[in-house]
């Protein structure tokens, strides 16, 4: 596996050009452990490259994800099924690699309204996945805090919420997206940021009675608060609004410092 993982970092593509083709093979593998190393090594790929998809290497870039972007969805789709730890852990390198590929804009590959429509509705199923008792219930002991930060159930809905929060940062205002994204940009809006802010809308309402990471309702918070700028959203939480803002977001900020420095 580290052989493969650094080969993914160093060697790829003038060294080893077929490295995407042997990393598909990986992730078509019934071994779980293949499919894992496949996950690791498509990682290291997608973070070389997740800074370089608006540079001269973009082309490269979207034609890495392209190749790998079916067999990731496959793999959400199977492993959403599991509730087994090993799941929960390739699932978070699954939305790795989807943060990374498109932290600066959505690849092409994306864009269409089918494949887009598979990943968003599997980020929303993921927020609004129930966590269980043992790494949600209140909890003040610091040892045990960072223990539960660390845990992948809560590293996954970490990571989706970041994504969710990226893409509205980026889409949510059809005002000052380029031309060519005001249409990708207006069908985000309408179709799937409701259903995205309700989701972490949830996960707001969650931590007035139970445990969530700070990071994660900070996310959650940013990406609402970003999104009540669109109509739809507006409508949607409007009736609510009042108990979002002063029974649930300000006391949180009140009662805990960590959480205001986040939203500063």
């Amino acid at each position: 596996m580290e052989s493969l993982n650094e080969m993914a970092k160093q060697d790829f593509p003038q060294e080893w050009p077929g490295l995407v083709n042997v990393i598909t093979q990986y992730l078509s593998n019934p071994s779980e452990k293949a499919v894992h190393t496949g996950l690791i090594a498509l990682k290291s790929l997608v973070k070389k490259y997740r800074l370089t998809n608006e540079g001269p290497n973009k082309e490269q870039f979207f034609e890495v994800f392209a190749q790998v972007e079916g067999y990731l969805a496959g793999l959400v789709g199977h492993l959403m099924k599991s509730g087994e730890d090993l799941a929960f852990h390739m699932l978070y390198l699954v939305t790795k690699i989807f943060y990374h590929a498109n932290l600066m804009s959505l690849c092409p590959c994306l864009r269409q309204k089918e494949t887009l429509a598979v990943w968003l509705n599997f980020f929303v199923e993921i927020l609004e996945q129930k966590v269980p008792p043992e790494l949600s219930s209140p909890v003040e002991d610091e040892q045990e805090v960072e223990s539960r930060r660390k845990n992948f159930v809560w590293k996954l809905k970490d990571v989706v919420s970041a994504i969710s929060y990226q893409l509205i940062l980026k889409y949510g205002n059809t005002d000052v997206v380029a031309l060519n994204d005001k249409a990708l940009a207006r069908h985000i809006q309408h179709t799937f940021a409701p259903t995205l802010a309700q989701a972490n809308l949830r996960t707001l309402f969650m931590r007035k009675e139970l445990f969530v990471p700070d990071k994660v309702l900070a996310n959650s918070v940013n990406f609402l608060i970003t999104s009540l700028k669109i109509k739809e959203v507006e409508q949607e939480l409007k009736p609510l609004f009042k108990n979002i803002l002063f029974e649930t977001i300000v006391p949180i900020l009140i009662a805990n410092e960590t959480y205001l420095a986040l939203f500063e």
